[in-house]
């Protein structure tokens, strides 16, 4: 295991801090994108492309070899393991994906921990991009 990550808490998490991420400052906020991609947000009519920081939460699950009720081969997915969720931190929001927001139920009162949320599309120099137009945490 990386001296980096520690098991937090809660035993379905693995958790490490990295306060050297590169993020994106908006209103005095420092947003951090852990997803594989940039996120667009559209903040007071304009487009702010907030590129991947090169960490990534993803989820995983504990899965069991199954048989469906058809009989077709499948796995039973079940407690959900989380690889990475920063430590909470002053100013800094952390981008992750709407899956992963919602897995991480018991982290409720954070609002650092956000996803895009209601998307829209925009024309920017001729081009359609998506936007997410808020985050929900």
């Amino acid at each position: 295991m990386d001296n980096n990550i520690a098991v937090a808490q809660n035993p379905q998490i693995i958790s490490s801090s990295v306060p050297s991420i590169t993020g994106f400052l908006i209103n005095g906020q420092k947003l951090i994108n852990l997803t594989a991609h940039s996120v667009n947000l559209l903040i007071d009519g304009r487009v702010y492309e907030i590129p991947a920081s090169g960490f990534q939460s993803r989820i995983f699950y504990d899965k069991t070899p199954a048989e469906t009720k058809v009989g077709i081969p499948g796995f039973r997915l079940r407690k959900p393991i989380v690889n990475y969720i920063p430590d909470e931190q002053d100013n800094v929001m952390h981008i992750v994906s709407g899956e992963i927001r919602s897995e991480l139920s018991h982290f409720a009162e954070r609002e650092d921990i956000v996803s895009p949320y209601s998307i829209a599309e925009v024309i920017v120099d001729g081009k359609k991009i998506r936007c997410a137009t808020h985050l929900a945490f």
